[in-house]
């Protein structure tokens, strides 16, 4: 018994802290201000790791791949897993709003508005590089140092014995890194407690009526996803023995991303529950990144919202067959520029407004939705990365 609670006692202390910050933000809002401090420091803790987490992560990674001649295979499965569980997640949203219509006729009508678009070529420069190196210092550009960490993980590789001593420094960077992460991680109950406090009182104000019906589908949907999608993709591909470790080990990479509103926050308790899974190192290791910025659930599903949203405002039809397909695409492509921080999903909504070429003025109204939605699909987009990496492990495994 005393072994189950060792095992248990970081996930118990953790359930504490978010509890007892959860009472703290509906019942003593007035205190919130003088606990939010520390939820910032611990986040901000795990923020200033994300640049060396992805860069020492990801070049390591890909350099072991390339030592086992493994670096096409799992990047070519990698994208298809992403795409096709993506598209499956958009498409069943998009049809949940056709069925449930959560728009309901309360929504005003919006001057249609046009503003210039950005071409796609301008959307793919800015997207995946920046101008000067210094730029790729920063969780902002997240997209452009993952290109640069892949080129550096393949040049060292290419280089053979010459490229050993760097490839000895990415490792030990790695380990740091890593370690690092632990001892900050021990500080999660505290932390993640008093910044759940600040999101329960945020949200008590946050959440209008009018947007009621879209919460309550995106909800229903979230359950269906985390307990039914999820749970079939990891049963049919990787096995009964596979599913018994995801619901193992599923309840604190889950807890961490209800308390954060953060993917990024998310990203090394969901590389450590990979590995409990026994998913490979290398493999969690390049996945998790990639997947936090390329492959997220939640942000597609939030997006097909967003852009019915917009639509019915500026009038715009999204019955047809043709309108779903340019619903779910666009849901796809702006949540691969939404930035994984809390609140950061602006960018998608610009995204959203440029490529549809609405008044630009419609991202505030765009944020409402994604604000009271943030939650649920923060969780899915932890959980999905989790899923989509332990279905890349199986299926990229030459035992299989």
């Amino acid at each position: 018994m005393s072994k189950v609670l060792e095992n248990y006692k970081p996930t118990i202390l953790l359930v504490v802290g978010l509890l007892l910050g959860a009472l703290v933000g509906a019942f003593f809002p007035t205190a919130v201000p003088y606990i939010k401090p520390a939820g910032d420091i611990f986040l901000n803790l795990l923020f200033i790791l994300i640049v060396p987490l992805v860069f020492f992560s990801i070049s390591t990674a890909i350099y072991n791949l390339k030592q086992r001649q493994m670096v096409g295979r799992v990047l070519g499965v990698t994208m298809v897993v992403f795409v096709v569980l993506g598209l499956i997640a958009g498409i069943l949203t998009y049809l949940g709003c056709i069925a449930f219509n959560p728009l309901d006729s309360t929504i005003p009508q919006w001057s249609n508005t046009t503003f210039e678009k950005q071409s796609a070529g301008e959307l793919l420069v800015n997207t995946l590089t920046v101008s000067d190196f210094h730029l790729l210092l920063s969780k902002s550009h997240i997209l452009p140092l993952i290109v640069f960490a892949l080129l550096f993980g393949l040049a060292i590789a290419s280089l053979g014995d010459k490229g050993k001593p760097m490839a000895r420094f990415i490792e030990s960077g790695n380990m740091v890194i890593m370690q690092i992460m632990e001892l900050i991680m021990k500080l999660a109950p505290i932390g993640l407690g008093c910044y759940f406090a600040s999101i329960i009182a945020q949200l008590g104000a946050q959440v209008l009526t009018g947007y009621m019906r879209m919460l309550l589908l995106f909800c229903a949907l979230t359950l269906l996803v985390y307990f039914v999608f999820f749970p079939l993709c990891i049963y049919f591909i990787c096995g009964k023995n596979q599913l018994k470790l995801f619901f193992k080990h599923i309840l604190s990479p889950s807890l961490t991303a209800l308390a954060t509103c953060s993917s990024s926050a998310c990203m090394p308790i969901n590389i450590i529950s990979c590995k409990r899974m026994e998913v490979k190192d290398e493999i969690a290791e390049t996945v998790i990144p990639l997947g936090t910025n390329l492959f997220k659930i939640g942000s597609i599903m939030n997006g097909v919202l967003k852009v019915i949203f917009a639509m019915a405002l500026v009038g715009m039809s999204y019955h047809s067959l043709s309108a779903g397909a340019i619903v779910v695409l666009l849901a796809f492509l702006s949540a691969t520029v939404v930035g994984a921080i809390p609140s950061g999903g602006m960018t998608g909504e610009i995204f959203i407004c440029a490529l549809l070429g609405i008044d630009p003025q419609l991202v505030g109204v765009l944020m409402v939705v994604a604000t009271i939605v943030d939650i649920p699909a923060t969780l899915l987009n932890s959980i999905g990365n989790i899923t989509a990496t332990t279905l890349i492990n199986k299926l990229t495994d030459k035992k299989s």
